[in-house]
């Protein structure tokens, strides 16, 4: 799993481990407003953020694709997390699904960039620069549910 979620955090400008004061959480409604009803692009991946809390993805790291369905929410203090159960695709064999895994990232804003860590111990980068640039991973995120499996 830890492949899998691995993937999703491609490290931008790097920043200070610590972020300065005058960078402040961002608000979970701008955090939902960030995910809700889009599909995150990673480089073996995606995943989908329905408006409705329910998630989905796919991955192929680490050369096996997987599926991963659960639930995702905006908490207080700029927080995403997804809890999601994963499984390879297919499971001919009839597998049970894996135990679910939570996958949280951290966001924090200063005028209008953002800056983004996975939790509980990933290196801040930039998520959205000001100005933006086409490299910012904020531009990974796409309207409307485009996980469409690989064959």
């Amino acid at each position: 799993m830890a492949i899998v979620i691995a993937t999703m955090c491609v490290s931008g400008d790097a920043l200070a481990e610590k972020l300065p004061k005058q960078w402040s959480p961002l608000a979970s409604s701008a955090v939902n407003a960030l995910y809700a009803g889009k599909t995150w692009r990673w480089k073996q991946g995606a995943a989908f953020f329905s408006p409705d809390g329910h998630f989905k993805a796919w991955s192929r790291a680490g050369g096996k694709l997987a599926e991963g369905r659960g639930a995702w929410d905006a908490r207080g203090d700029g927080v995403m997390c997804f809890t999601a159960t994963w499984e390879n695709v297919p499971d001919t064999a009839g597998h049970s699904p894996s135990q679910p895994a939570e996958s949280c990232f951290d966001h924090e804003a200063r005028g209008a960039a953002i800056a983004q860590r996975k939790l509980p111990d990933g290196r801040w980068y930039f998520f959205k620069h000001a100005p933006p640039q086409r490299t910012d991973e904020f531009f990974k995120l796409e309207t409307g549910d485009r996980t469409r499996f690989p064959s």
